[in-house]
């Protein structure tokens, strides 16, 4: 029963807006870790432009991962939406057992969730309430600075002949409305000090979806999994005093939700994660 909920685990679908997929993935990794009984499980719908409803909100193109006010009459941001999700779990009042919140996301999803997670105002609200963010298998990241991680020598750098390329969502330039009060250092000291795991599957097969054109994107690495690796090593070399980063890897799993769900170390995680 609700009382008795301990814990929530919210999943963010991807480009393919499949919500159903990703709480049937999760539905099952619970299951199999008996953790149904005393966990929440949601999977937000960010609907795009194709399949507008009059009574909810819906986004142009893929704005939604970036925090983007919604197209409707009534805008919102998609930030913002999630926030009111994590006031109304983290408030005793309708969950008062409830002390631990996990956001994950794939691909797409996992831009949000690596976005979101500095964005995210419950976080300092609630300090009772321990929050996870797992950025699954995304392509894109947001650096703190305009520095880069060369892949042929894995150390920092700054590029040049890649203009915007520290724009938003790769950097903290020409932010979203809903962040127009937050200062950068702010946004940073979050990004740097919250717990973000980054899960990153190992597999080689051929990802017809990866961004090969844009400079701001293949600045970021050759590959999906490259992309990953250089935002921690970009997090150990810019902050080595310390953060709060650290990756998981799926070995032999490619661009693959189901498989990244459902796999044994993404189950030792939760589990790790559930029992601090």
């Amino acid at each position: 029963i609700w009382q008795d909920i301990r814990q929530a685990v919210i999943v963010v679908h991807g480009a393919s807006h499949n919500p159903d997929a990703y709480f049937s993935y999760l539905t099952n990794t619970l299951k199999a870790l008996d953790l149904s009984d005393n966990t929440v499980l949601i999977a937000p719908f960010f609907r795009d432009q194709s399949n507008p409803d009059s009574d909810t909100y819906y986004w142009n193109n893929l704005t939604w991962r970036d925090g983007r006010p919604s197209a409707n009459n009534v805008s919102a941001s998609s930030f913002a939406l999630l926030d009111s999700l994590m006031y109304r779990l983290s408030d005793s009042n309708f969950f008062p057992a409830l002390n631990h919140i996990i956001v994950t996301g794939q691909s797409s999803g996992g831009r949000f969730t690596h976005l979101y997670s500095a964005a995210n105002t419950a976080e300092e609200t609630f300090p009772n309430v321990t929050f996870d963010y797992i950025i699954s298998e995304s392509q894109y990241f947001y650096y703190p600075d305009g520095r880069r991680v060369l892949e042929s020598t894995g150390q920092l750098y700054t590029p040049t002949g890649c203009s915007g390329y520290d724009i938003w969502p790769f950097g903290y330039s020409v932010v979203p409305p809903v962040l127009s009060s937050v200062p950068q250092a702010t946004f940073n000291e979050r990004f740097v000090n919250r717990h973000l795991v980054y899960l990153l599957g190992s597999g080689n097969a051929t990802d017809n979806t990866l961004n090969t054109t844009d400079c701001s994107a293949t600045l970021l690495g050759s590959t999906r999994f490259r992309r990953g690796e250089h935002m921690l090593q970009y997090m150990n070399l810019a902050f080595p005093t310390g953060h709060n980063h650290e990756k998981v890897i799926v070995p032999g799993v490619s661009h693959n939700g189901s498989a990244i769900y459902q796999s044994a170390p993404f189950r030792d995680l939760i589990t790790t994660l559930l029992q601090q």
